[in-house]
């Protein structure tokens, strides 16, 4: 047989996709011809096709080697690299072939996924970018770039490349629409996210991953029930989507059904342990139960996801994990509200510690430093902080893990533990008493915390305020941001006077909004930074929980065991707030 025919039998095997036994001619034919590149590259192939990289890797290499100019094989190298985790490789191999030609779209289109790979997410759209300029029509180079812009949180630049590729095949991409979903998800624009999900689900009706899709956006939108369905059809689908586990969970958390939740949860982590939003969201169930061993260790999965908790500390400090008698640096995360739950703890960490360090937001360090040892040091979060200074460091949130293993533990900190300018509390309530009323109530009805269901504690300030006591008592305004009109509007409507305290700043001037706080005789809240703030203080408070309430709060009972001052008043249906408040009336009036 003469090497022609042999290669052409070789060729007839590879398009036969007869790998064994083409790597085994493939193999004799390297021997025979050793400085054939396209001998040693169709091996290579084979051995890929087999699932053995470290051999494809070597063929590649070798007809590279014996072909500088041969863009293909660093091509193939560079997707043999790439399924190894050899990213930075992987992109010098690609680079390879680009150099030798420069047009070979597939070559810049792989480039980019790797980028995406490594994060690299502005190099990733360039590099699809390419790929599209030499091939208008490369409809996964647009997938992949929406993908990349949904990756970097411009879900407006997303949307525009997943509705690119659909004017090129509209009619056959249902991934693109669900994909084009989650971006309109992000955007808060969820009616059209919704139509993206059935414009998907209308071309391929059994796509797990859109039903599960649709689910999520159902949720936010309030919709449990119909969101508990498509959950549900979902996994009939395909039992292994992990993630549709994850949000079936959520939907029955919010429903109030923890102990489903937790079923939820934990069959989601059985199929992907790793994954840190199953983690988190098992953890948290755990928390609101109030199993803290277990809650606190998942709740470290926090840091492996995209949450507006801040930036992890990077130091050459070990984690501090209970040590006495050691210079300790506290540093703050999450949002003011935590900052000031967490600080309960800073008292029992003075006594364990020979010196402590506090990084905190700096609206906090006027109030800390009037609450805590004057040997505590307090300094802005954002500062760098010297290593020289501490022998260990650990986040706010952690210290949990260490010191609130179970709920008997709690009682050591519940009691006030923040102080306020008592002369400066003495004259803003003897300015809104003047005109002779008796009993002030400080309010707050609003967060603008970012979650996607963070505006289910909301309430609107004209069925807050209408359920609340008038004649004698002053209500007062303890929300933060501008909310003028919202005052001026119930006034004008229901005739209820809401007063504003000049000169405080509820945001930016924590320590006057303290001062505030402490001027009232009750403070009724919605779950936000309000509420910790008048707990911490020990001011009698009021705190509305929606029926699927923060983990910090518990599922059941009306205390809470963060802080003794606190009443909780919690919803028994999803969005009603009508019976909450009737109780608060009765319970106010009472007083």
């Amino acid at each position: 047989m003469t090497p022609q025919e042999r290669f052409a039998e070789l060729i007839e095997l590879y398009d036969g996709m007869q790998y064994g036994e083409m790597v085994k001619k493939a193999t004799q034919l390297s021997i025979d011809y050793p400085y054939s590149f396209e001998v040693w590259n169709i091996l290579a192939v084979g051995y890929k096709a087999l699932g053995e990289t470290a051999e494809a890797e070597i063929g590649f290499r070798k007809a590279a080697e014996l072909n500088p100019n041969f863009a293909k094989a660093f091509y193939n190298l560079g997707i043999t690299l790439h399924d190894q985790g050899k990213f930075d490789h992987a992109i010098s191999a690609y680079r390879r072939a680009l150099d030798v030609e420069p047009s070979y779209a597939a070559a810049w289109y792989n480039m980019g996924n790797t980028l995406g790979h490594q994060g690299k997410h502005g190099e990733a759209i360039a590099a699809y970018a390419r790929a599209i300029e030499i091939n208008p029509a490369y409809l996964d180079a647009y997938r992949n770039m929406g993908n990349a812009y949904k990756d970097q949180g411009k879900f407006d630049d997303a949307i525009a490349a997943y509705q690119h590729a659909l004017s090129l095949k509209p009619n056959n991409e249902e991934v693109y629409y669900n994909n084009m979903g989650l971006a309109l998800n992000a955007l808060g624009r969820l009616d059209e996210a919704l139509v993206a999900y059935e414009r998907a689900l209308a071309l391929n009706p059994d796509f797990a991953d859109a039903h599960n899709n649709m689910g999520i956006t159902l949720r936010e939108r309030g919709n449990l029930d119909a969101a508990l369905i498509a959950c549900e059809r979902a996994l009939a689908l395909n039992p292994d989507l992990a993630e549709a586990y994850n949000h079936l969970g959520l939907i029955l958390k919010q429903q109030g059904n923890l102990d489903r939740a937790i079923i939820a949860f934990e069959r989601g982590h059985n199929l992907k342990p790793n994954d840190a939003d199953i983690n988190n969201n098992l953890g948290q169930a755990y928390l609101l139960n109030n199993n803290f061993s277990i809650g606190f260790r998942l709740f470290e999965w926090r840091w492996k996801m995209d949450l507006n908790i801040g930036k992890a500390l990077i130091s050459s400090r070990p984690v501090w994990n209970g040590e006495n008698g050691k210079r300790l640096l506290l540093w703050g995360e999450q949002g003011i509200g935590d900052e000031i739950m967490f600080a309960s703890m800073i008292q029992e960490l003075e006594t364990i510690c020979s010196k402590l360090i506090v990084a905190c937001d700096p609206r906090l360090i006027p109030v800390f430093q009037r609450s805590f040892s004057p040997n505590t040091v307090f300094h802005d979060r954002k500062a760098t902080s010297s290593e020289e200074d501490h022998d260990f460091h650990i986040p706010m949130g952690s210290v949990a893990t260490i010191l609130r293993p179970s709920l008997d533990r709690f009682e050591i900190s519940a009691k006030p533990y923040l102080s306020y300018r008592t002369e400066r509390s003495k004259e803003l309530r003897d300015l809104l008493l003047q005109d002779g009323a008796k009993r002030i109530i400080g309010i707050s009805w609003n967060t603008t915390a970012p979650n996607g269901t963070a505006h289910h504690r909301n309430i609107s300030l004209e069925q807050l305020a209408g359920h609340l006591p008038q004649g004698d008592t002053v209500l007062v305004n303890l929300q933060y941001g501008d909310v003028s009109e919202q005052i001026s509007q119930v006034r004008e409507k229901r005739g209820i006077k809401v007063a504003e305290v000049a000169g405080i700043d509820n945001r930016a001037d924590i320590e006057g909004l303290a001062d505030l706080i402490a001027a009232c005789d009750h403070v009724v809240s919605i779950d936000n930074s309000t509420v910790h703030l008048a707990g911490a203080l020990g001011i009698a408070t009021s705190a509305l929980l929606p029926l699927d309430p923060n983990w910090r709060w518990g599922l059941h009972g009306k205390k809470s065991y963060w802080y003794d001052s606190l009443t909780l008043y919690r919803q028994q249906n999803a969005g009603e707030w009508n019976d909450v408040l009737d109780e608060l009336q009765s319970d106010l009036c009472n007083l």
